[in-house]
């Protein structure tokens, strides 16, 4: 589903040509992947965020990939409102200011379990049987 204008197909390609190149910046790569995320699931305001089922405003790095700030796989972002990616990352800085102290505490189990690719699967569908997802 593409819904990039002609303006951001030409960004795209050339985003593209520079990674293939390896001359590509860290800023280049990180609009390259949120081009990337239009390219492929549309715009984030088509769809609902990903944690209250409100309208989405962007596309949210979930923090699986490999890059600690952002990765050029679509697959790795989810459509969040602004709320919620603020609080979203927000939470993530957080845990990780808190890391050094974390690790000399026991350790606690998580009352959020990672979603499942069912629960993915049952998101992508669009919530078809009219239920909000069950996120936290």
């Amino acid at each position: 589903m593409s819904t990039l204008s002609a303006g951001a197909t030409t960004k795209l390609a050339k985003l593209e040509a520079k990674l293939a190149q390896a001359t590509i910046t860290e800023a280049e790569a990180y609009k390259l992947a949120h081009l990337r995320c239009r390219m492929h699931w549309g715009a984030a305001r088509q769809h609902v965020c990903w944690m209250c089922g409100g309208p989405a405003a962007h596309w949210a790095y979930n923090h699986k990939g490999e890059h600690p700030k952002y990765s050029l796989d679509p697959q790795f972002y989810l459509p969040m409102c602004v709320r919620c990616h603020t609080q979203f990352d927000g939470r993530r800085r957080a845990r990780e200011k808190a890391a050094p102290k974390r690790a000399q505490r026991k350790p606690r189990p998580q009352k959020c379990q990672p979603i499942t690719d069912r629960e993915w699967a049952i998101y992508r569908q669009g919530f078809a049987d009219g239920k909000k997802s069950g996120v936290c």
